[in-house]
């Protein structure tokens, strides 16, 4: 599942946006404040909260368009729509009050939420495509939750998990490393070759772009998660913003596509990732080459991607 264009009209301060020929692996938006650039990842992010919804449940609502976001110059309401690569189009509009112009047509993300769910049904382990956004509020809390009690019935499907929150969550990133480290050891004493599935995965992610760290852990007294940098251990919240960051930023949307996709390399598993101001916090060392390398790791997800930097610009062709 791939985005091919964007039409949006009256949405905040974007009037008429229609971006066609949207690259497959990566798509960069480049402004000053004010340009718009958020705003087109908040209006995605609104039609794929029905996405995720109808994921959830089968009649399960998304977020409308708040009216608040309709912008002042429109004469009748707001248009999101989404062209994918078979043809097909998601639409959400709403419109401003007596005058409905048109309509919001979901029917064709409906029919992929059937067919998708259909295979869930019919084979217990099936992938789906993974949505996540990540906004600018994706500092890393220094406390730790407990443990939840419930998960849901269809475990593919906690990959959507506040995936459209805009933060990174590390709460979430945390317990799930946490329930996997403690399966994979009581696996170890049968097998001392056993690697669990995700936590392989999040960490040859965190090998190919950041191999300065390694030996992600968790200890339980006290209870914290550490790694080590060069031959130094730290604990996560000992590091500086940008690099934890950097680190939750890799290991949550490998630890995602883990989720979403139980038996295949999840590396190589499909999804549209959003990344809200992508050079947040970051060393321009690391601006130029944070793209390539995403990229490189999750060569079949499309990222959506807006920055201020250009020194993240020179890291993308074209």
């Amino acid at each position: 599942m791939k985005i091919k264009n964007i039409y949006i009209e009256y949405f905040r301060g974007l009037q008429n946006v229609d971006i066609q020929q949207l690259d497959d692996h990566v798509n960069l938006f480049v402004g000053i404040n004010g340009a718009g650039k958020s705003s087109i990842l908040d209006a995605m992010s609104l039609i794929f909260s029905w996405y995720i919804a109808r994921m959830l449940s089968a009649k399960g609502r998304g977020r409308d368009i708040p009216v608040d976001d309709i912008s002042f110059h429109s004469p009748n309401g707001c248009t999101i729509e989404l062209g994918l690569d078979d043809g097909s189009s998601w639409k959400l509009y709403r419109s401003l009050k007596y005058r409905k112009a048109d309509k919001s047509d979901l029917s064709a993300m409906n029919r992929v939420v059937g067919l998708l769910r259909e295979g869930l049904d019919l084979l217990s382990n099936a992938s789906i495509p993974l949505i996540v956004y990540y906004g600018v509020n994706r500092i890393v809390s220094n406390a730790y939750t407990r443990l939840p009690h419930k998960s849901n019935p269809i475990p593919q499907l906690d990959a959507y998990k506040n995936a459209l929150t805009g933060g990174q969550l590390f709460s979430d990133f945390f317990n799930w490393f946490r329930f996997s480290e403690d399966y994979e050891n009581e696996r170890y004493k049968e097998n001392k070759h056993f690697q669990d599935h995700g936590l392989e995965a999040v960490r040859r992610a965190m090998s190919n772009i950041m191999p300065d760290y390694s030996d992600l852990k968790i200890t339980r007294r006290p209870l914290a998660m550490t790694m080590k940098k060069g031959n130094e251990t730290f604990k996560i919240n000992q590091l500086s913003d940008g690099e934890k960051c950097y680190i939750s930023l890799v290991c949550d949307i490998a630890r995602r596509l883990a989720v979403a996709n139980p038996t295949e390399d999840p590396l190589k598993g499909e999804g549209i990732v959003l990344i809200d101001e992508i050079d947040l916090h970051l060393h321009p060392k690391w601006q130029q080459t944070i793209i390539s390398k995403l990229v490189k790791t999750f060569p079949n997800c499309q990222f959506f991607i807006t920055t201020h930097s250009s020194i993240v610009a020179s890291d993308v062709k074209g």
